[in-house]
This record gives C-alpha cells, structure tokens and sequence, in this order.
C-alpha cells in the first residue's frame, strides 16, 4: 500500500481532479508496528528496572533494620 501525498499548486486548488500527487511507497502500518514494538520493549526495560530497584530498596531496609535492632540490643 502506497501513500500518495496531494500538494495543491496554484493554478489547482485542493479539491480539484488535476492535484499532483506524490507515490511515497511508506506504510503508516510499519511505522506502527514498529513504534508498539520500541513501547513494549521500553515498558519491559522500566518494568524490570523497578522491580530490581524495588527488591534492593527492600534488601537494604532489612539491612537497616538488622543493625538498628543489633544497635538498641546491645544499648540495652
């Protein structure tokens, strides 16, 4: 499927059956898919990123929160 372009020119308006017409041989539908495809493999990278970031926040708290224990243990 062909996109054809229609530039209007002075001596035809827009709407008129003499128009030029330019044969651009894109397909909208590549772009798309493509650009579904980018989005879908951007959500997983930032999916994953969180997930990792999330289960290091927790690893670390649980870190902190073993040592302050130890801390107020031996304070006591």
């Amino acid at each position: 499927m062909q996109v054809a372009f229609t530039i209007p020119t002075a001596a035809a308006p827009a709407d008129s059956a003499s128009v030029m017409k330019i044969k651009t041989g894109l397909k909208a539908g590549n772009y798309i898919d493509e650009a579904q495809r980018a989005i879908g493999k951007a959500e997983a990278q930032v999916s994953y990123f969180v997930n990792t970031a999330n289960a290091q926040a927790e690893g670390l708290a649980n870190q902190i929160s073993s040592t302050w224990g130890s801390l107020i243990g031996k304070l006591r």
